[in-house]
């Protein structure tokens, strides 16, 4: 214990657990409702003095929780499925075992057949295409097939577990249905950036993102992306995000429809613009990825590698199916979006000075960013008029919307730090739906 008479490592250890607190995930809404939702059954048998156990109906309003009302009317549907199915089943055990006398409770042939009951139920619910509802149905079985009655009637029994089951399943579904009164911003184009904004660094949404974004979509939020990445690479890395306008690509150069896979909107270098590029790079002999967009298809167009960090990077894009690469030199008559190029950091900044003293600058913009490569960057060439700014005011008129609200890692309207991924989703419910009545 003598390291915590050290002022700083105390310092040190407090901030190791702050940050720990702080990185652990907020209960969420969904946890609220459930908790909500059981508190309500609990407070509804105990007031009407019911003698029966309420765990029928807290189980199924647990299970049929869901984040939103669209998935919580997919479960609620397949609950009740389920709920009927495992009655039905339980109703045939019951009039075999109390009618017709075939069964006794507690023998070797009762835990037989309940467990071929089981059997039975998931194979009809595999036959109807309704897996979903197979856990449903077994626990409502189960429920009647092998729980103690005590003195109740068998057929009365059965039915309060068929009343209590529906009952969760449908105070769940209504607890997702019933929400605050809220206006809808729906003149506000949002725009997030992929990179240090909405993914981390494996390149993963959050759960917490991918359902809220979803879900603000569907309410009719405009939200869409922007990116130095290419439209093959928005497609892999928002997968999950069923977005509905065109997104921004390749830093700005083009305004892409990922609905209609097409190009709405981009900026080309001239042709004279891109021969100097080419004579520069052969001269310096930079290996470079020369992009072209022909009938909305990418092609990329290179060489032989110079550096196993060049066929590294190549190696780990060519994989995608919406990339297109040429190896071999790119036709005059094809138009560069951009151009690419790997290479040793001080070699890229020589590269881009040389560049800005031959006055490449004035038609042409240079991002010039660190790579995964130790010691080495990307050098990314566009036309002077492709950035984002501009594709955001090209998008909000085409939309004709009033306002644009961007979000990213610096130079945005909400600035994204200390990896706090969800804030852009955190942001626009906020913005788009503050609580309030529809005007």
């Amino acid at each position: 214990m003598k390291h915590l008479n050290n002022p700083n490592k105390i310092q040190k250890v407090l901030g190791r657990w702050i940050a720990y607190l702080k990185s652990m995930p907020s209960i969420g809404f969904r946890i609220l409702k459930t908790a909500a939702a059981v508190f309500i059954l609990l407070a509804v048998f105990k007031v009407s003095g019911l003698a029966r156990t309420p765990f029928y109906a807290v189980i199924a309003t647990i299970l049929c929780m869901q984040s939103d009302l669209a998935n919580s009317k997919t479960t609620a549907i397949n609950r009740t499925f389920g709920t009927v199915l495992g009655a039905i089943f339980g109703l045939l055990f019951t009039v075999m075992e109390v009618n017709f006398h075939l069964i006794s409770p507690g023998t070797w042939l009762h835990l037989l057949l309940a467990s071929l009951g089981v059997v039975v139920i998931i194979y009809v619910t595999v036959l109807l295409g309704k897996t979903s509802a197979a856990y449903i149905s077994c626990v409502v079985f189960l429920s009647v097939s092998i729980v103690p009655r005590s003195n109740m009637d068998p057929m009365q029994f059965v039915l309060f577990r068929f009343i209590d089951t529906l009952s969760g399943i449908f105070l769940a579904y209504f607890i997702n249905w019933l929400h605050l009164p809220r206006k809808k911003n729906k003149n506000i184009l949002f725009v997030s950036e992929l990179d240090h904004t909405l993914i981390n660094q494996k390149g993963q949404l959050s759960p917490y993102s991918k359902r809220e974004l979803n879900r603000l979509i569907e309410a009719g939020a405009n939200i869409t992306l922007s990116t130095s990445r290419t439209p093959a690479a928005i497609m892999e890395a928002a997968q999950y995000i069923n977005l509905k306008l065109p997104v921004i690509a390749m830093g700005g150069a083009v305004l892409y429809d990922l609905k209609e896979k097409r190009y709405l909107l981009k900026y080309i270098i001239s042709q004279q613009t891109v021969t100097k590029i080419e004579e520069i790079l052969n001269q310096g002999n930079f290996h470079y990825f020369e992009n072209v967009i022909i009938d909305d298809v990418l092609l990329i167009y290179y060489s032989d590698f110079e550096t196993r960090e060049q066929q590294d990077y190549y190696e780990s894009l060519r994989r995608s199916p919406f990339r297109n690469y040429i190896h071999g030199t790119r036709p005059e008559h094809h138009d560069v979006v951009y151009f690419t190029i790997l290479d040793q950091t001080q070699r890229l900044e020589n590269l881009k000075n040389q560049m800005e003293e031959q006055g490449l600058d004035k038609s042409c913009r240079f991002i010039l960013k660190k790579s995964d490569y130790e010691g080495q960057s990307l050098f990314h060439i566009l036309c002077k008029n492709a950035r984002k700014e501009n594709m955001n005011h090209y998008l909000q008129n085409m939309l004709k919307l009033d306002t644009v609200m961007t979000f990213g890692s610096d130079d945005c309207d909400v600035v994204v730090r200390n990896d706090d991924f969800d804030l852009v989703a955190k942001t626009i419910k906020k913005v788009y739906e503050p609580i309030g009545f529809n005007r």
